[in-house]
């Protein structure tokens, strides 16, 4: 047994390794961030301005404004609490960064104390720190990589976080306190309101491993319905809330299930694809190699085989629901949890080490990491805004013009009023010319328009919703002007001759006005 000074020392070496290493992943990130050598786009289209513009909506409008917007089935509640004081406190462009850096720092606490549930300190510090430099490298070298969404304000990264969490609870409960169920309670509620993929992720799972627990190995049966009653609890109430804050088309969407095989060999198709055009041979490799060990130590029947049992209830259910539903998609982005974690904890396929070696070729290991990030870095000048040259392109034409407000399809609209320094106004709709209101302030709307922000012919994108100068020429015929600013074309038509019509939530067209 080490003497108390010696294990202090240890200690405290681990701590500023952590911190290190913690230092170094933040600052990497944002030195590509503030010069611009990240794919701005993805931090900058309209999904990842959401959270952006929900907060500069409830800051210049005040609160009740939250009561006008139509939310998704993931209203990311949760992330706002904590993007608003940041957004308050500095402007957009700064906001992202404060906020994708604290969601590095939490992801790396939380990291720290989960490997401490089977390592030595001083082991989950050296494999926390090499696991987060190792996320840090796929994000600086990889950005076609799904892991790039840690970084994006809203892409389901906090109900990764609460899964996380509330899977270690499920694992650890029969040595938890019976007062600790009340925490579990609330994170249930809040996390089932704020990202419904959490009923798929974790709340089937774990009602699925309570069961397994319960009548196949007669374990603790008396806390697994205890357990059990308080999932379904706080989700049944969740789902009830839901029912409030979401866009009333969802509740209005039949949820149906249907097996075909033709579709589920599509669905795994378009999977495989985007993992295979998204994720380097390195990382797909670790993810493969990482659930291979889970399964061979639940057929080994290893004594911590239990998260692995989890780990894959919960992929076995995603994949299932989303194979089954016709009206889903499988989309790369339900399936993050599963690709973050192999990342994360890519040594609980490595059993403790006690040798003093050992623990010095893993520092050596992630000092050489940090190294070689370090140097790899390309020298740029730092900014302090965003501003493409498409969107300077477009507030160019709007004061020439004095035409302020632009109709333009869903991809479009959030990135240009968001980001217009002469506070333009684009709307989206759709190609029906109907407002699209899911995930936007139905209020926002304006009582005419005289342009429409539309994908020109260098466009080479097949996007079905994207909005195109043919879809337009179809109903309002050929504008009186358009202006090419890089990929995209403005049509401008007669001032104020596109009307929107409240009732029916489309545009009317008056072109003798």
């Amino acid at each position: 047994m080490k003497p108390p000074e010696e294990e202090n020392h240890l200690r405290y070496l681990s701590y500023v390794l952590m911190g290190a290493t913690l230092v170094a992943v933040v600052y990497l990130l944002n030195y590509q961030y503030y010069t611009l050598q990240f794919p701005m786009i993805s931090f900058f289209n309209s999904d990842g301005l959401y959270l952006p513009d929900l907060s500069q909506d409830l800051l210049n409008n005040g609160f009740v404004e939250i009561f006008s917007w139509n939310f998704s089935r993931a209203p990311g509640l949760v992330e706002l609490l904590f993007f608003l004081p940041i957004n308050y406190f500095f402007e957009s462009f700064k906001s992202i960064s404060i906020f994708f850096t604290f969601k590095i720092i939490i992801t790396f606490i939380l990291m720290y104390r989960l490997y401490c549930f089977k390592y030595s300190r001083n082991t989950s510090a050296i494999y926390s720190s090499i696991s987060i430099m190792l996320l840090g490298t796929i994000l600086l070298h990889d950005v076609s990589s799904p892991h790039f969404m840690v970084l994006i304000p809203a892409h389901h990264y906090f109900d990764f976080l609460f899964t996380l969490i509330s899977g270690v609870f499920v694992l650890c409960y029969k040595n938890m306190k019976q007062s600790n169920l009340i925490w579990f309670f609330f994170v249930c509620l809040i996390a089932g309101i704020n990202d419904q993929l959490y009923y798929l992720h974790f709340v089937i799972p774990a009602l699925l491993y309570v069961c397994l627990q319960t009548f196949l190995y007669r374990k603790n049966l008396k806390k697994n319905i205890i357990l059990g009653v308080v999932i379904i609890l706080a989700s049944c109430l969740a789902y009830y809330f839901s029912k409030l804050i979401l866009d009333p088309q969802i509740h209005t969407t039949k949820v149906s299930f249907a097996f075909g095989l033709t579709q589920v060999i599509e669905d795994f198709s378009f999977l495989f694809r985007q993992i295979r055009i998204t994720m380097n041979s390195v990382t797909l490799l670790a993810v493969v190699c990482f659930y291979s060990y889970c399964f061979y130590s639940i057929i080994i029947r290893n004594n911590d085989r239990s998260w692995a049992i989890l780990l894959l209830l919960s992929l076995f259910v995603t994949l299932t629901v989303l194979m089954l539903s016709p009206s889903s998609v499988m989309n790369i982005r339900y399936f993050l949890p599963y690709l973050y974690i192999p990342v994360l904890f890519i040594f609980y396929m490595i059993p403790e080490f006690k040798s003093k070696r050992f623990e010095w070729f893993l520092t050596i290991i992630l000092v050489a990491i940090i190294a070689l990030n370090l140097i790899s870095l390309r020298p740029k000048a730092f900014v302090s805004e965003y501003y493409p040259a498409a969107v300077e392109c477009v507030d160019d034409f709007a004061e020439d013009e004095g035409v302020y407000s632009f109709i333009t399809d869903y991809w479009k609209s959030r990135r240009f009023t968001f980001l217009s320094k002469n506070k333009i106004s684009a709307i989206h709709f759709n190609k029906n010319f109907k407002q699209r209101n899911i995930v936007t302030n139905r209020n926002r709307i304006e009582p005419s328009f005289s342009a429409v922000l539309v994908y020109g012919s260098k466009n080479r994108s097949k996007r079905a919703t994207k909005l195109n100068a043919s879809d337009v020429e179809k109903v309002l015929g050929p504008p009186l002007k358009m202006k090419t600013c890089g990929e995209l074309d403005i049509m401008l038509y007669p001032k104020n001759s596109i009307k929107f019509h409240k009732k029916s939530r489309g545009l009317l067209y008056d072109f003798n006005n």
